[in-house]
């Protein structure tokens, strides 16, 4: 990696790039690795894993970034090395991130985004993959290119990608995890499906196996009492209705009388003591 000893330090482009290398040098993520060339700070190359759950999923990519001498007020320039059947070998990439389209550019963007941005244009078809440098190749082939390039070598780095992008149990686990979380939540909702039904028939079984109580048999009715009229039902009783002069309880009445006695006599005390502190005050 390049070092701030051969470069000028007073430059903002220099300590832009030399920052930005030094995170990535700590950056232990397994999708992606880049630097910058010893001779060449303005140049870097990377190596990137391909999109999951697509045909470059089995894939490393190596290519490279050229930084502009505003670096960062312009964009970078991107271009891929290994063959992929998305992008032409070597050639500037347009993409929202790149010189092509400078009046999209922030600043505060960097060598990360732009490679997470390729990652991520990497997987788009049809109208969103039309571009300069574009291919439209098909998916056996795209699938068979990402096989060939774990062996791929790059001339400069001295390695291929797999040894400067290994293989590990975390990338593993980060190219299959959108297939594993789908993967348990149709088998969560399966298990939810096949265990509710086990409830419903135990009840069901219940309310039909208990037997319902017996009724006493009723005593037979003699031919006279078929013609008799029914009892008429007891008159429902009800309260007893109390004048509007009475229906409120005196209680009522006495608690708001205490209340206002209450009241006066903390106001007369109030008073008292507001004429006793002013008659000390005079007298003082």
């Amino acid at each position: 990696m390049a070092t701030a000893t051969s470069h000028n330090k007073k430059s903002s482009a220099i300590k832009r790039i030399l920052s930005e290398a030094r995170e990535l040098s700590s950056d232990t993520s397994s999708l992606y690795t880049a630097s910058p060339l010893d001779d060449n700070i303005f140049e870097w190359h990377f190596t990137l894993r391909g999109p999951a759950n697509t045909e470059f999923a089995d894939g490393l990519y190596h290519g490279r970034i050229l930084l502009p001498a505003e670096y960062p007020m312009r964009p970078p320039d991107v271009m891929l090395l290994t063959p992929n059947g998305r992008w032409e070998l070597n050639k500037k990439i347009c993409l929202t991130f790149t010189g092509f389209h400078e009046e999209m550019w922030q600043p505060a963007w960097g060598v990360r985004t732009a490679l997470l941005g390729l990652q991520t244009f990497m997987a788009e078809r049809e109208e969103k993959a039309v571009g300069v440098g574009g291919l439209e190749w098909g998916v056996e082939r795209r699938r068979a290119l990402a096989r060939e390039s774990r062996g791929w070598k790059c001339e400069v780095c001295a390695k291929t990608t797999v040894e400067m992008l290994p293989d590990s149990v975390e990338a593993e686990e980060q190219v299959d995890q959108k297939g594993q979380v789908s993967g348990d939540a149709s088998n969560e909702e399966t298990t939810a499906s096949r265990e509710q039904p086990s409830e419903a028939p135990t009840a069901a079984s219940a309310s039909i196996t208990t037997p319902a109580p017996s009724r006493p048999p009723s005593p037979p009715v003699a031919p006279s009492q078929l013609h008799q009229p029914l009892p008429a039902p007891p008159a429902p009783s009800l309260p007893p209705r109390t004048s509007p002069l009475t229906s409120t309880p005196p209680i009522n009445h006495t608690s708001s009388t205490q209340q206002k006695l209450t009241l006066i006599d903390n106001c007369i005390k109030a008073l008292s003591i507001l004429v006793a502190l002013l008659v000390v005050k005079r007298l003082v």
